[in-house]
């Protein structure tokens, strides 16, 4: 079905004009052509029967039809504020989505509209198409957001994205988290003054939202329905709505009083943690240390950063049965009588009924999006399943032929898959890619290149590369703007950790902690590799041994947060290699034995005649 929209080139007061949603780029183009030319779009979207209403009468006045939402749009509006106020405001906004009712942070854009705010959501509350629609839209959205101004009647026309604010000229342009949280007003509007072809004003941000599901409503309606953490311009609450001081009100003082000498770090780390497990972005707490670290002498930015990455990375949690915490208790706090009582109440606890409809909507989402099998990958005897949210690390030695591996595991999978590998340049990657998806040499790929896109199929149609070194927040972003169903990291110390001095060890734990928790946030498989130190790469030649789930680099990490450690060991001068677990949430371990192409780098199946070590 064709939606459209209605469209008002130079003014509002130009309106009138109906067109296919799928023409709203030209006419972003047409506005951009002409100095201080705006373009405005309805805030609905129609049917055909807008077009007939139209013809018929020359005018939009007295349509009752259908409207349809596409997405929510939460206008914050400069009003007296000044532009840093205004940004604290909807800093302070999107962190109430995020975390006070959360919604996950991919599912929220903010735009710089060329003076405001606006706040994209998709369709988080399943609105349907009706004639009635703006009327419930309306309700909805003042009830849930009463900070965001009503811009919800049928008629309603906003700003079109990347087009002039003839007040201000500076353009409507979207905004990563990243953007939000760290830049300041001055320096968001410089992003908003770069003017000239469509093609120059396109951000490289990504603006398409997920596609809202029941299984995935479901919770988020509920904490919006229970969430009692919302702003309001109005200094008059409800009596239902909780105030903010009610709420640890220990953690605000802490924040209130900022470093003080002796305990500095320990207090930031109880202020991140309270963010973390409150469902704050990362970025958000990030910004907040930094604020915090300028409130007192003696702690700088860097020490802010390393917390923050440290609770963040680690799950760090603090409750309420804590010497720090207690000293700045108050009877005001909805945890106090609790915590009288000797209850921690910052420790979960859930009932039968809970733990059901957790497992309910586990089993539902297995439906869609059931994960990876890998025996239908590699023959292990059994069905062994990798699930979206959990962490594979692979461990090997040098030469064992991981990376190859592991492009043996991408080839087979047909999964979208972003494939981080700093160790090999994308041509050789691909070209090894190539090889193994058409089992041939090197030689015979590239006698066979003859200038031109040949066509290999479906294999590698969903792998996209980089040999570039990203940094855990580098990773962070890739993950959020590619949005993979697969991640793999080849090999785990290729990350780097921004403004942290710790030592090798430290950083690689660091970095597994980062993986699981992309893993979890961005509900995508992500499998590492990592190498073996020469220490155990020594035992094992010395002895003829295995390798264990302590084998590898930020080995104590790889076995407390990893969900599956598989390895791939053999003869450095035979083509035999074992493929083994140890260490298999979930799921019943395995032993193969594989052996390996040096020519194609395939791997393939052998018996147990042609494998001539013993079994284990």
């Amino acid at each position: 079905m064709i939606l459209y929209t209605e469209v008002a080139l130079g003014s509002p007061s130009n309106r009138g004009k109906i067109i296919p949603v799928t023409d709203i780029t030209n006419y972003i183009e047409l506005a951009n052509n002409k100095p201080n030319q705006e373009l405005y779009v309805s805030y609905y979207r129609f049917d055909e029967e807008i077009v007939e209403h139209q013809k018929k009468y020359n005018s939009l006045k007295g349509f009752d039809g259908k409207a349809y939402l596409n997405q929510i749009v939460l206008d914050i509006d400069k009003k007296e504020n000044t532009d840093e106020e205004l940004l604290d405001e909807t800093r302070e906004f999107v962190n109430d989505i995020c975390y006070g009712m959360d919604i996950p942070e991919n599912y929220v854009i903010p735009w710089f509209s060329g003076n405001g705010y606006h706040i994209t959501l998709p369709n988080i509350f399943l609105f349907e198409a009706s004639e009635d629609l703006p009327r419930v839209v309306k309700n909805t959205l003042l009830k849930n957001f009463p900070i965001a101004d009503n811009i919800y009647d049928k008629t309603r026309l906003i700003r079109c994205g990347y087009t002039i604010n003839k007040k201000t000229n500076l353009l409507k342009i979207p905004l990563t988290m990243d953007e939000l949280f760290n830049y300041s007003a001055s320096e968001i509007q410089q992003l908003a003054s770069n003017k000239g072809s469509l093609k120059n004003i396109l951000r490289k941000v990504n603006i398409t939202q997920p596609e809202i599901k029941t299984r995935i409503l479901k919770p988020i309606i509920n904490n919006i329905k229970q969430s009692k953490r919302v702003v309001s311009r109005s200094t008059e609450l409800s009596d239902d709505l909780i105030t903010p001081n009610q709420i640890a009100p220990c953690v605000q003082e802490m924040y209130r009083n900022g470093p003080t000498s002796g305990n500095r770090r320990n207090t930031l780390l109880r202020i991140i943690s309270y963010y973390r497990r409150n469902g704050i972005p990362f970025s958000a707490a990030l910004a907040m240390a930094k604020d915090w670290s300028l409130m007192g002498d003696g702690f700088d930015e860097s020490e802010a950063i390393e917390v923050t990455q440290y609770v963040y990375f680690n799950d760090r949690k603090y409750t309420c049965i804590d010497d720090l915490m207690d000293a700045h208790c108050k009877n005001s706090c909805i945890y106090f009588s609790s915590k009288k009582r000797g209850n921690d109440p910052l420790i979960p606890v859930y009932s039968s009924d809970q733990m059901h409809e957790m497992y309910a909507n586990m089993i539902e989402e297995r439906k869609t999006n059931p994960g990876i099998d890998l025996n239908r990958i590699i023959q292990i005897g059994h069905e062994y399943w990798i699930r979206p949210r959990e962490l594979a690390i692979i461990t090997a030695d040098t030469g064992m032929g991981k990376t190859a591996f592991m492009q043996n595991f991408v080839c087979r999978i047909y999964a979208k898959t972003m494939y981080i590998s700093p160790e090999f340049s994308y041509d050789l990657l691909w070209r090894r890619f190539r090889q193994i998806a058409e089992s041939r040499t090197s030689s015979e790929i590239d006698k066979s290149y003859n200038g031109t896109k040949e066509s290999y199929g479906d294999v590698l149609k969903n792998i996209k590369v980089t040999d570039y070194a990203p940094s855990v927040m580098g990773l962070k972003r890739i993950a959020s703007e590619e949005m993979p169903q697969v991640l793999i990291v080849d090999t785990l110390d290729c990350i780097t950790t921004e403004h942290y001095s710790g030592d090798q060890k430290s950083k690689l734990d660091l970095t597994i902690a980062a993986l699981r928790e992309i893993a979890q946030r961005q509900n995508l498989v992500v499998i590492a590799i990592s190498h073996i130190p020469k220490s155990e790469s020594d035992r094992i030649r010395q002895t003829n041994g295995r390798l264990h789930k302590h084998s590898g680099m930020g080995s104590a990490a790889i076995g407390q947060k990893a969900d599956h450690v598989w390895s791939l060991d053999g003869l450095e001068n035979s083509n035999t290699r074992h493929f083994y677990s140890t260490k298999s949430r979930d799921n019943e371990p395995f032993n193969t034995t594989l052996t390996f192409d040096f020519n194609t780098f395939n791997f393939t199946q052998v018996t147990k005649e042609q494998d001539g070590r013993l079994q284990f």
